[in-house]
């Protein structure tokens, strides 16, 4: 278990780089941990919209998507450099993502 000193909304795991994504929704961003001993220890945290609510990586886990639900957008964070690249504006409160690779 995590203790956070927010208030969580979702969490994944990227194994290519061993990181665990947690949603911040009382504060817009996302942090992200790595594994240290025996603890989770955190790593940063992104800037996001407002109240992020769901998370989902690309196929290669290059890309992290997250949806904004009160900012009625999506943004897009590379992986590698945990920065955003892109906010994409959506339709009215997100809540999820759903990600087609062919």
């Amino acid at each position: 278990s995590l203790n956070l000193s927010f208030q969580p909304s979702h969490v994944i795991y990227q194994s290519a780089n061993s990181e665990l994504w947690v949603s911040d929704v009382s504060n817009g961003r996302v942090a992200w941990f790595t594994h240290s001993g025996t603890d989770w220890v955190q790593r940063g945290t992104m800037n996001v919209g407002a109240n992020p609510r769901w998370m989902a990586f690309n196929k290669r886990q290059s890309k992290a998507y997250v949806a904004n639900q009160n900012s009625n957008s999506v943004s897009v964070i590379d992986v590698a450099s945990h920065t955003i690249t892109s906010t994409i504006d959506v339709g009215q409160s997100p809540s999820c993502i759903a990600i087609k690779e062919e």
